[in-house]
């Protein structure tokens, strides 16, 4: 799957309309015990900041088709950077666990 299809996997479904700490739980429960599952959101993360940083308005778009809204490409890239950053910090956390 590519990295695009993925980033819209996360916002259309993971997080459609609700937390982004509830989102995550649900993908760490998936990559937790699938290593592909977690490279696949790991590059989905920083291709997607990578991509609004050089200004792709697609990225705002797969952003706000979820319960999220942003309207330029820094509020992008800091929200996607935020979901990053909580979602490793629980899979580390989950990797811990087990």
């Amino acid at each position: 799957m590519h990295w695009r299809e993925t980033l819209a996997d996360i916002f259309g479904g993971y997080l459609n309309q609700q937390t982004i700490e509830d989102a995550v739980d649900q993908m760490i429960f998936v990559s937790s015990a699938n290593d592909q599952y977690h490279q696949a959101f790991q590059l989905a993360f920083s291709k997607g900041i990578e991509s609004v940083r050089a200004g792709d308005k697609s990225i705002i778009d797969v952003i706000n088709t979820s319960g999220f809204q942003v309207d330029s490409f820094d509020s992008a890239a800091r929200l996607i950077g935020e979901f990053q950053e909580t979602y490793l910090r629980h899979f580390e956390q989950a990797k811990l666990r087990t």
